[in-house]
């Protein structure tokens, strides 16, 4: 009897965890279509694709869901999207980052429940990732400045400047509030 009871935990386990691989597969699937869906529209503002090599990568485990195949090798198919683990050495973040001979938009997972901000967060990253070829330089990428208290105060007033400058009604009035700017 006890060798029953156990091997149905056993299967019980293994359907579950198979379920829920099943159900975050699907997941991954939407949240491309969702990205391809919404860069039709950057395609002709930016003429470039913002639907491009993208990583969807667990934190925890560092498994990898991607849209298309490394250059290396380390994605396997399953189905329409491929897995991998990625290596210790790089780093999790959202962000744009050149891998196994292409540039990637690198997102973590858990992506946003609501679907506009999950949109907004794939999209975002996805133009970091063709930022250099429409040619803005990524100088200080890592915004080390914004680690200090200054660099954040300064950040924030400049903000605010900007915020009362396009709410102001005339140009003397723009010119006057962005002259005001405090510079650190």
């Amino acid at each position: 009897m006890k060798k029953l009871i156990c091997f149905t935990l056993l299967f019980i386990l293994v359907c579950s965890t198979y379920a829920q691989n099943q159900v975050k597969e699907e997941s991954i699937r939407l949240f491309f279509n969702e990205l391809k869906a919404a860069s039709d529209g950057a395609k002709q503002l930016w003429n470039q694709d913002l639907y491009g090599p993208t990583l969807l990568i667990d934190p925890s485990t560092r498994k990898i869901y991607a849209n298309e195949s490394d250059n290396m090798g380390i994605l396997k198919p399953a189905g329409d999207i491929y897995m991998g683990i990625l290596p210790d050495e790089i780093n999790i973040s959202n962000t744009a980052l050149d891998w196994n001979g292409k540039r990637w938009a690198m997102i973590m997972l858990p992506l946003p429940e609501n679907k506009d901000d999950r949109v907004n967060l794939l999209a975002h990253e996805s133009f970091h990732r063709i930022q250099p070829d429409l040619g803005f330089a990524l100088h200080n990428a890592d915004n080390k400045h914004l680690d200090e208290m200054e660099g954040r105060i300064s950040l924030r007033l400049e903000m605010e400047a900007l915020k009362k400058a396009l709410r102001s009604s005339g140009q003397d009035e723009i010119k006057k509030t962005l002259d005001e700017c405090v510079v650190f």
